[in-house]
């Protein structure tokens, strides 16, 4: 549904069309955005995904809201990871950050959506590259991130 999406991010960062040609910012109403990740998830058939929030009330509230629109559709839900702030401090990986982010590489989901705020956002994305270092394991999922994570960058109209 191209009516949900706009070719330009309301975040100034991910709107250089040079860095991010394939950027697309789906819209910040939560179920548009909800059946938006279910269209793509049924075009390509990816039946098994992996959910990662922040531990606080928005991930709760993700959860809570997104899990059942999943089940409806016939989508599984294979691994929930609650992502605590943490800094990968000179590139070394907590034990529980690595043990979360194994726990999502070995699952059956094909694809792993993220949501949460920007700076947990950025912080899990460089965990991901970190460990991507230590374990020597290519990552082999598609990863997507939900709108939410710029709520602290911009103010919606």
């Amino acid at each position: 549904m191209r009516s949900n999406q706009t070719d330009q991010s309301l975040d100034p960062v991910l709107s250089d069309t040079i860095k991010f040609p394939t950027f697309y910012q789906i819209d910040p109403k939560y179920d548009c955005q909800y059946m938006g990740l279910v269209q793509l998830l049924q075009h390509f058939q990816w039946n098994w995904v992996g959910l990662i929030t922040s531990a606080d009330d928005n991930g709760d509230n993700f959860i809570q809201t997104f899990t059942p629109v999943l089940t409806e559709n016939d989508i599984c839900v294979d691994v929930i990871q609650r992502s605590i702030p943490e800094i990968a401090l000179m590139n070394v990986l907590s034990e529980l950050r690595y043990n979360q982010l194994l726990t999502v590489v070995k699952s059956k989901a094909q694809v792993v959506i993220v949501s949460g705020d920007s700076n947990a956002i950025q912080n899990f994305i460089a965990s991901l590259s970190t460990f991507e270092e230590e374990a020597d394991i290519s990552l082999g999922k598609v990863w997507i991130l939900t709108s939410q994570w710029e709520n602290h960058h911009c103010s919606w109209f």
